[in-house]
């Protein structure tokens, strides 16, 4: 049965000092309820990461400056799974912040902006949709 998942993408940043365990890099971490600490570990890593947050200070510290920001943005966003082998992740410049814009295009059978290069994006039929890895419609 196909899903959709939230997701991270790379998260390659120094890990913050108050994240006492190494942690290893996934280049994709799939998020949900059953997100183990080390997703959660990942998750922190990148948001703090991507956010141009100094992780060599407090936790405390590292979290006021985080909450400084007019916006934060950490790169995923949805991902679309066929099953376990065969899915879709969001490409460049598509972040995670961007899910609920992403469930509204859904809603409104419109193609929901997953990035680019590649392209992604989502074809309607009557009753079911496509998502396609590189948009069908750029070639035209």
């Amino acid at each position: 049965m196909p899903y959709t998942r939230p997701v991270i993408r790379e998260p390659y940043y120094d890990c913050p000092v108050w994240i006492e365990s190494e942690v290893a890099r996934n280049e994709v971490t799939l998020l949900s309820s059953d997100s183990s600490a080390h997703d959660v570990e990942l998750f922190l890593l990148h948001l703090f990461g991507y956010n141009s947050i100094d992780v060599s200070q407090s936790i405390q510290r590292s979290f006021e400056e985080l909450f400084k920001l007019d916006e934060v943005a950490i790169l995923g966003g949805i991902a679309f799974f066929k099953d376990e082998e065969s899915f879709i992740l969001p490409s460049c410049c598509c972040g995670l912040e961007q899910w609920e814009t992403v469930n509204q295009s859904i809603n409104n059978r419109q193609s929901p902006w997953l990035g680019h290069d590649p392209s992604p994006g989502v074809t309607y039929h009557d009753d079911f949709l496509l998502v396609w890895a590189d948009d069908p419609k750029k070639k035209e």
